[in-house]
């Protein structure tokens, strides 16, 4: 009796704590986060908290237009965009990834070519631009934390100036 009175008493202990640690998880999952707002493009991006204090650098992104005639022969034309960076505020060389977004109006989306055999990935799109991820890294130390946000976390949305 002894012995079954000693396995209920573990068993109760033990769903207490797979209970505990379950909310523990829970709880952390709950963190609050940052939301970085661009209303110059109309997208949103949520940050993880520690990501307080980040900086946004404006970039530019390169690709090729093909197929179509142009000037002196040439089989395509170069052309720029805007790409924002969103910065781990204690970055350096070797910690933290940016959140890189390229920015394509709708025209440019169609027909840029920005590394031959491998496309820039569409994040998403409101009516004006689309917002892309380009082609990079990997497999770098971080990109697991980076590819979440940039896969969950980017909305577009209508709030263009």
């Amino acid at each position: 009796m002894k012995k079954l009175i000693a396995l209920f008493l573990a068993v109760i202990l033990f769903q207490f704590v797979f209970v505990f640690v379950s909310c523990k998880k829970a709880e952390e999952s709950l963190e609050p986060s940052i939301i970085y707002s661009n209303t110059d493009y109309g997208f949103e991006v949520e940050l993880p908290a520690d990501w307080e204090g980040y900086s946004i650098i404006e970039d530019t992104w390169t690709g090729d237009i093909y197929g179509e005639e142009y000037p002196e022969g040439r089989e395509y034309v170069t052309v720029t965009g805007p790409k924002m960076l969103i910065r781990y505020p204690l970055s350096s060389e070797a910690s933290k990834l940016d959140v890189a977004i390229m920015i394509l109006n709708l025209s440019e989306w169609e027909k840029v070519d920005f590394m031959a055999g491998a496309p820039a990935v569409e994040l998403g799109r409101n009516s004006k631009y689309v917002f892309a991820l380009p082609v990079r890294y990997y497999n770098y130390e971080g990109f697991e934390e980076i590819r979440d946000i940039i896969y969950t976390k980017i909305k577009a949305n209508e709030n263009i100036k």
